[in-house]
């Protein structure tokens, strides 16, 4: 092995400290992770998540004739946070409604479907100005500062796989899921994507974060630092497909 000295080995075996196996199976038929609980409700409002956050999550979509709702983070109809792939022009949109009113920032890498793992980055902030970054690449902003949000996230729904409001159910895979009450930078989004392969990102104080490394049964552990915000698991299969 040539140039590996002490420095080096280090590196390497810290490279290996994490490895996630798994990753869940959407097969767009009512197939979600439901994620609220009374916990992380407090914690979204705790954390204003409406006015300054970010979520991080892989995903894979397989040809499909439908859209599919990655994930939903809903007060109601109306104000909600979200990232959907659109069939029809076959792009990911990162939403951000509030007070019936959408404003996309939305992210056209030149095909998903069927063209592997992805990593999404939404993050938005208390300026007005929300950014979708695709596999750490430059950002994709839009302004929502003209945007009124309504309600607190006391009954939010929190899904992985489905919409709040029914339908647009996802086709595809998921791991690895993080969510901030801050922006994640640049800088942040870059690391995280690390060259195509997820790590810990606990080091970066989650709200919550589903590394989704079980591999059987119907819950996923929230791994962020003294919480524990599992999800329930309803029709969602284990895979081994993985970035």
């Amino acid at each position: 092995m040539l140039g590996l000295g002490l420095n080096s080995s280090l590196t390497a075996s810290n490279r290996f400290t994490y490895v996630n196996k798994y990753s869940l199976s959407f097969d767009n038929t009512n197939d979600v992770v439901s994620l609220e609980s009374s916990g992380l409700r407090g914690a979204l409002n705790n954390g204003d998540f409406e006015e300054t956050g970010s979520i991080s999550v892989w995903a894979k979509f397989v040809t499909t004739t439908d859209n599919g709702m990655v994930c939903d983070f809903a007060v109601d109809a109306n104000n909600r946070i979200f990232i959907l792939y659109k069939h029809s022009n076959d792009t990911i949109s990162c939403s951000y409604r509030a007070g019936g009113t959408t404003k996309i920032a939305s992210l056209d890498p030149s095909g998903v479907e069927g063209e592997g793992w992805f990593h999404i980055a939404f993050t938005w902030d208390s300026t007005g100005t929300a950014k979708a970054y695709i596999d750490a690449a430059t950002a994709v902003t839009n302004s929502i500062s003209s945007l009124t949000w309504s309600g607190n996230w006391d009954s939010a729904t929190v899904d992985l796989g489905e919409s709040n409001s029914g339908g647009s159910d996802f086709w595809g895979f998921a791991t690895d899921f993080a969510v901030f009450d801050r922006e994640l930078t640049a800088t942040e989004i870059t690391n995280i994507y690390n060259g195509g392969k997820p790590k810990d990102e606990t080091s970066k104080d989650p709200i919550a974060y589903w590394r989704i490394e079980e591999g059987t049964g119907s819950t996923i552990t929230d791994i962020s630092s003294g919480k524990d915000y599992s999800g329930t698991i309803s029709g969602a299969a284990w895979s081994t497909d993985i970035p």
